[in-house]
């Protein structure tokens, strides 16, 4: 294991390291019976306090990798904030202007490869809404624009596009 053979290559001579095969040239070393303690202590202190040096690089590691990750998530979920945002109502969350003129040019495009298919627009006016407003105040009418776009919402099919064309 990596902290036996840190430990043993470590150790001072003759001090619990496995003994060598005998040489031919002459006799081996003797070992001392008993090996120093303070020595073994001081090494395997070392030892011990690098691992805890890598433990602490690692998990400083996994901590500015998890925040890296948190970063980006917010990032994503700003960049699709903002995506949204660009493409609808802020006030209804319908599509607009330019999201639902880009359906329609997919919509003429399928149709002019699919000549059987079929698609329709309804154009939905509300008349004299400027006196709701005028009336009401602002609020009011607001919140009509909104209870009519959830009631639109409930009449179609979830891939089908409403937009408030303002």
């Amino acid at each position: 294991s990596y902290l036996s053979a840190r430990f043993f290559a470590r150790a001072p001579e003759g001090a619990l390291r496995p003994s060598a095969p005998a040489q031919e040239s002459g006799p081996a070393p003797k070992a001392s019976a008993t090996p120093d303690v303070s020595s073994l202590s001081a090494e395997l202190s070392a030892v011990l306090d690098e691992l805890i040096q890598a433990r602490t690089r690692a998990s400083v590691l996994a901590k500015a990798l998890f925040r890296t990750r948190i970063d980006i998530h917010v990032r994503r979920r700003a960049e699709d904030q903002v995506r949204h945002a660009a493409l609808h109502d802020v006030l209804t969350g319908l599509a607009n202007r330019h999201l639902f003129l880009n359906r329609l040019e997919q919509m003429l495009y399928r149709l002019s490869r699919r000549p059987n298919s079929s698609f329709a627009v309804l154009f939905i006016h509300v008349d004299r809404f400027g006196v709701v407003n005028d009336s009401l105040g602002h609020t009011i009418g607001d919140q009509i624009l909104v209870s009519i776009a959830q009631r639109l919402r409930q009449c179609v099919r979830p891939n089908d596009t409403i937009a408030r064309l303002e």
